[in-house]
């Protein structure tokens, strides 16, 4: 239907076609193929993690994105310092500070060099390949 339908594994790609589990769309206006089986639309929607490469370990501490470079500290919701970065300028680093200020402590959001163009999509971070697709907040699933 020219709708955009990410899959996890090339053969449900190639098919088109897959279990409830193994895709997500980009696109609020479609539909699973099955009069709903697979539950509401909004629930398959890709959201990709707001955390970059260097720190792919995501946390949501007291409502905010908190990124770690490693799972036991994402898991804890705790750190060292040089073990995180948050998406956002108004968390904090839950030590009175002792990291520094937090404007040095905020993630990079597009480090992967093939996806370097940086949008802000329904409050996510997400990286493209092309200027275009970032200025347009929308491009197919390989490019973002």
């Amino acid at each position: 239907k020219g709708l955009d339908i990410c899959f996890k594994e090339q053969n449900f790609s190639t098919a088109k076609s897959g279990p409830c589990d193994s895709w997500c769309t980009t696109s609020p206006a479609a539909d699973d193929g099955c009069a709903g089986c697979c539950g509401p639309i909004n629930l398959k929607l890709c959201t990709p993690t707001p955390c970059t490469t260097v720190f792919p370990y995501h946390a949501k501490i007291k409502g905010l994105d908190i990124c770690f470079q490693e799972q036991k500290f994402a898991k804890a919701k705790f750190g060292p310092c040089d073990s995180w970065c948050s998406t956002s300028p108004a968390a904090n680093d839950g030590s009175a500070g002792s990291c520094g200020p937090i404007h040095k402590k905020l993630c990079t959001p597009c480090t992967n060099k093939l996806f370097p163009y940086h949008a802000r999509i329904k409050g996510v971070d997400i990286c493209f390949k092309e200027q275009k697709l970032a200025k347009a907040n929308s491009g197919p699933c390989d490019s973002w």
